[in-house]
């Protein structure tokens, strides 16, 4: 029996192809970023600190390969023990080094760091990825006084947040503003 799990790795600073982040934006529906490719290719040089996730392969037992072969998702074990359907959005194969997660940070280096961005492609969400890029980042910005994160209020968000170990600015007597220029 082969191995089915995906192996992935994690990188530093190593910026992707630009039609790789137009992938991955679109992937999970940011078209902010995918409207505006010139200011997609900026957003890494211009961060402090980011990572990416890619799947190294996908391996897959002769279960599998009859389940993929029949149109159903292969199955992948998680953490827990428990099984996860994973497949893309356009039913391809996963192809060896497709990035599949990306977080970065912007900061002053002293006080402050902005989570900017957090994305993992959908079929490999629930994965570990997330919490793996959001861990990597902590842990570097970990002397400052504030990392600070905006996102959707989802309750799925939401969930995935407070099992990182964050708190929203309510939880904390903290109050945040913001002006968002959506046309920018």
């Amino acid at each position: 029996m082969v191995d089915a799990t995906p192996r992935f790795d994690y990188q530093v600073g190593a910026a992707p192809a630009i039609e790789e982040l137009m992938a991955l934006y679109a992937a999970v529906g940011w078209s902010g970023y995918t409207d505006h490719p010139e200011k997609l290719a900026a957003i890494l040089p211009g961060s402090s600190w980011f990572m990416t996730a890619r799947c190294r392969h996908l391996l897959a037992d002769d279960a599998a390969i009859r389940r993929r072969a029949s149109g159903a998702p292969p199955s992948v074990p998680t953490r827990s023990g428990a099984s996860l359907s994973v497949a893309t959005r356009s039913g391809a194969p996963h192809h060896p080094g497709r990035l599949v997660g990306l977080v970065r940070v912007v900061s002053d280096g002293c006080s402050v760091a902005l989570v900017q961005d957090l994305l993992v492609a959908p079929a490999f969400q629930r994965c570990g990825i997330g919490r793996r890029l959001l861990d990597a980042a902590m842990t570097r910005f970990a002397d400052l006084r504030q990392v600070v994160l905006i996102t959707d209020d989802e309750p799925a968000t939401r969930d995935f947040y407070r099992a990182c170990g964050l708190s929203t600015l309510a939880e904390t007597q903290g109050l945040g503003f913001i002006r968002y220029n959506l046309s920018a």
